[in-house]
């Protein structure tokens, strides 16, 4: 996928189409995400207590892709949130998983560093196109 800030709205509604063609194409709410997820993407769902407090974030997807960690409160408390956190996430890799390889923190330990050198107003870009992918899953599966 090129640049996230080449990415048009047009691009982020056809990556969570063919998502959804491809991994449920019934469309039968709510979308089975967690099992999408872990099943059939083996993308394994990390709980860590204090990840809102000690970093900021409620959850992000790992830099091999292959995790999604998200805060084991919110997790506890706040299922449907989780859910559009999973949804985001998975935006995150269709979306920018070429550009954040490249361009992204190489650790855990380098993401705070990342975070506070990267472009504000590209960050908000990419986590915007992220939430809209998820909010597209809820919007194609309404009759």
């Amino acid at each position: 996928m090129k640049d996230p800030s080449l990415l048009s709205l047009r691009d982020v509604t056809q990556q969570a189409e063919l998502f959804l063609k491809t991994h449920h194409p019934s469309r039968k709410l709510p979308i089975p995400i967690e099992e999408i997820v872990e099943i059939r993407l083996d993308i394994r769902i990390v709980l860590i207590r204090g990840l809102i407090r000690d970093f900021g974030v409620n959850a992000f997807i790992n830099q091999k892709f292959d995790a999604i960690i998200i805060d084991e409160m919110m997790y506890s408390k706040q299922p449907e949130r989780i859910r559009f956190t999973i949804a985001e996430e998975i935006g995150h890799l269709l979306l920018h998983k070429k550009w954040y390889s490249k361009y992204g923190p190489k650790g855990m330990g380098d993401y705070l560093d990342w975070q506070t050198k990267f472009d504000h107003k590209r960050f908000d870009y990419i986590e915007r196109q992220a939430k809209t992918f998820a909010s597209m899953e809820a919007i194609n599966t309404c009759p």
